[in-house]
């Protein structure tokens, strides 16, 4: 039987699984970390990433998109505008 104080065990990944699961390279993984968006952990020489902060700071840097808005081509130019 659970109680209100036990805690969710936490999802811990290695330093290429959490690349994989959050889309970037282990450069961007670990400028992340020193910047204490995503929380990592070492035990002896490994490291493990807490993949629950991935996706906390993917929530924090999403904006909701608004219906009927155009969308920018690649060239940061809305789709349909003309181009002078």
């Amino acid at each position: 039987m659970s109680t209100s104080s036990e805690s969710k065990p936490m999802r811990l990944g290695t330093v290429k699984e959490a690349c994989g699961y959050g889309k970037m390279g282990r450069t961007k993984l670990y400028e992340k970390i020193n910047e204490g968006a995503i929380v990592a952990f070492t035990r002896g020489n490994r490291t493990f990433v807490d993949l629950d902060s991935i996706d906390a700071m993917n929530a924090r840097a999403l904006k909701p998109w608004k219906p009927g808005k155009k969308m920018p081509d690649k060239k940061g130019r809305r789709r349909g505008a003309r181009v002078q």
